[in-house]
């Protein structure tokens, strides 16, 4: 048996191609892309929590810079109470966003892994959970993104730790994977 096994390790490592292929490069491959602008109206409708201007537009950056968007974020709110928690906080948001290059490509990017769980990042707790099942479907789309594992379940009023949970791998500038 023992001779078995080396003789066929023997005989696979003498093999150019590789046994198993895989389907996507894994997560901090290197490859390019080109930055692409986006406008969004953003209207929090979440149950759970409501957000003074100021705070939704904290959030809402955080959540952006997470996916990869570019520094330059543009964030303007409004809210129907300008100094406390807003049912309906809307945020006009610009920002720019990593697609794969179609040709020379004008940026290094790497595929980045990114994990949202209360308090990962720090500033995202349990009670986020019905803006960042909002932010996975009404703004996750405007990134390039792969291997996503939503397991986000923020129903009910006492949203718990295990409810916030969404993962994905994103497209990002070499230098911000990592961050």
């Amino acid at each position: 048996m023992r001779h078995s096994i080396l003789l066929v390790g023997i005989l696979l490592s003498g093999m150019d191609a590789p046994l198993f292929a895989e389907d996507t490069p894994p997560a901090d491959s290197a490859t390019t892309g080109s930055w692409q602008m986006h406008e969004y109206t953003f209207t929090f409708t979440g149950i759970n929590a409501a957000y003074s201007c100021d705070w939704l537009a904290e959030k809402l950056r955080l959540l952006l810079n997470r996916a990869g968007a570019r520094a330059d974020i543009k964030i303007h709110t409004r809210c129907q109470e300008p100094r406390g928690p807003s049912p309906g906080a809307e945020a006009h948001l610009g920002f720019f966003a990593l697609v794969p290059a179609t040709g020379a490509g004008d940026t290094s990017a790497v595929w980045h892994k990114v994990v949202l769980r209360d308090h990962m990042p720090l500033a995202i707790e349990a009670s986020d959970c019905d803006l960042v099942e909002q932010f996975r479907v009404e703004l996750l789309p405007l990134f390039t993104t792969r291997a996503i594992e939503n397991r986000m379940s923020c129903r009910g009023v006492d949203n718990d730790a295990v409810g916030l949970n969404l993962q994905f791998e994103a497209l990002m500038p070499a230098g911000k994977a990592g961050d």
